[in-house]
C-alpha cells in the first residue's frame, strides 16, 4: 500500500473499516467551508497537512487506526468537547462538520 495514501484512499479505508459517516455523507461546499474552519481554528496546532499533531494525526493511516471503530458522532462529540483547546465549544455545529467533511475528504 502506498505509504502516503490520497484522501479518497483513506475515506475507502475508513468506510471498509467501518467509520460511519452520516445519512447524507457530506457536500463539497461542507468540505470547502471546513479547510477555511480549519486553516483558522486547527491548523495552527493539527498542521495544514493534518499531520502535525503526533498524538492527533487527522491523516493516513495513524487516523483510520485510531478512529476506523468510531463513529463520525463520536469524532464530533469530542471534537465539541475539546477542540479548539483554548476555547472548546467555540465553533457552531455545522463548523465542526465542516471540518470533519474536509479531514475525510
Amino acid at each position: 500500500m502506498n505509504p502516503n495514501p490520497t484522501a479518497r484512499q483513506i475515506l475507502v479505508i475508513a468506510l471498509a473499516a467501518g467509520f460511519a459517516l452520516p445519512a447524507a455523507a457530506f457536500t463539497t461546499d461542507q468540505a470547502t467551508a471546513g479547510r477555511a474552519t480549519f486553516e483558522q481554528n486547527c491548523a495552527v496546532c493539527h498542521g495544514p497537512t493534518l499531520r502535525q499533531l503526533p498524538s492527533a494525526i487527522l491523516a493516513g493511516p495513524e487516523f483510520v487506526s485510531r478512529w476506523g471503530e468510531r463513529t463520525t458522532a463520536e469524532w464530533l462529540a469530542l471534537a465539541g468537547a475539546t477542540m479548539p483547546p483554548d476555547r472548546p465549544g467555540a465553533l457552531s455545529q455545522p463548523e465542526y462538520l465542516g471540518v470533519l467533511a474536509y479531514i475525510l475528504q
